[in-house]
């Protein structure tokens, strides 16, 4: 720890470790894989990877090649699967023992060359739309399917483009494409489960399964989920407070007007630092147990709090208040935070600035 930050994410490794074992708990017969990509959802990839290796985790999904070597640089021992593929440097890859996810027949075939032995993993696009071998494609391809079907490992990947509303028409429409299109490599494994999708049921969990967002501390699915353990705190130090004399706008643009013996704390974060510049009207943060309302604009470093009465002769320069986790009785969740930003979870946690100290507490 520094003594020259002014904003902080103080992340709780213990809690990491607990909701990997919870998600492991859920599928029991499946393995479960972490996705650590963007930084490991912007808790960093480093400290993140080293705990739920630690914790027992033996995968690990990631976004790209880069992101890939930066894991194996931590662990030799992790399974790594490399989401967009590795057709930048396939030989670099296979020296790594680094897994693509292919994502096309071309893809393929290119790997099949290099890797004739090792797990293919392909994705298949059920109907997210996005990346992927559709249905008409794989149902067409005769001669690699036999392939496939003589080849001693395979794993089908897919991703729910609507997991986190169970009773979605489209979950049930993409479970019957995946399970036409599985039949054609009847023994080939599935890895299918996002964090929402681990709680669709066991026919969407796969064999592979790969959270993120539960990982880290993120409800799922519009039901709270209890076992999720929160992961998160972020505070920012108080740089100065002023107590005004008379009316007058506080923060670009002049929003808000302060009354006359209001009192305002100014704290080292702002927008650069991950939050939303224009953020909700009931935004606020907290300092001993107490809410205080966020006034005027998020600056690009700065953030003005109003203290409440009871508050004016307790808060300190140099104290730390608490814009995500608990202060004493009252909490803010990252699903709150994120309102107050009109973000979502995804992107609040990963659009943490990586200037913003992170502290890991085991």
């Amino acid at each position: 720890m520094t003594d020259h930050s002014t904003v902080r994410l103080l992340i709780d490794v213990k809690a990491l470790r607990h909701n990997y074992r919870f998600l492991q708990s859920l599928s029991p017969q499946a393995s479960v894989a972490a996705v650590v990509k963007a930084d490991a959802y912007g808790l960093g990839l480093n400290g993140v990877v080293r705990a739920l290796h630690s914790g027992g985790c033996e995968d690990f999904f990631v976004a790209n090649l880069s992101e890939a070597l930066a894991v194996r640089g931590i662990t030799q021992a992790a399974n790594i699967y490399v989401l967009e593929g590795v057709s930048a440097d396939p030989k670099l890859a296979l020296t790594q023992r680094l897994t693509p996810v292919l994502n096309t027949w071309e893809e393929w075939q290119q790997w099949r060359e290099w890797d004739p032995q090792g797990l293919w993993l392909l994705q298949l696009d059920t109907g997210i739309g996005r990346a992927g071998i559709d249905e008409t494609s794989w149902r067409d391809a005769l001669t690699p399917l036999d392939v496939l079907n003589q080849h001693e490992r395979v794993c089908l990947l897919t991703q729910w483009a609507i997991a986190e509303e169970p009773a979605h028409p489209l979950n049930a429409w993409q479970l019957a494409c995946l399970t036409r299109m599985r039949a054609r490599v009847p023994r080939a494994r599935v890895s299918t489960a996002n964090s929402a999708g681990m709680f669709l049921g066991r026919e969407f969990q796969g064999d592979l399964a790969r959270p993120g967002l539960a990982l880290y501390g993120g409800q799922p699915t519009a039901r709270a989920i209890a076992d999720i353990q929160p992961v998160v705190r972020l505070e920012a130090k108080v740089l100065q407070l002023k107590t005004v004399a008379q009316s007058q706008p506080i923060g670009y643009g002049a929003t808000h007007y302060l009354a006359p013996g209001d009192t305002v704390a100014t704290l080292g974060v702002g927008y650069a630092d991950g939050l939303a510049r224009e953020r909700a009207d009931f935004a606020y943060v907290l300092a001993h147990g107490v809410r205080c309302p966020v006034v005027g604009r998020v600056s690009m470093d700065l953030l003005t709090v109003q203290l409440p009465a009871a508050l004016k002769t307790r808060v300190r320069v140099g104290e730390w208040m608490t814009l995500l986790g608990d202060s004493q009785a009252e909490s803010i969740s990252l699903e709150q935070l994120a309102r107050m930003c009109r973000r979502s979870t995804h992107s609040l946690l990963t659009g943490f600035h990586a200037a913003v100290e992170r502290i890991y507490i085991d």
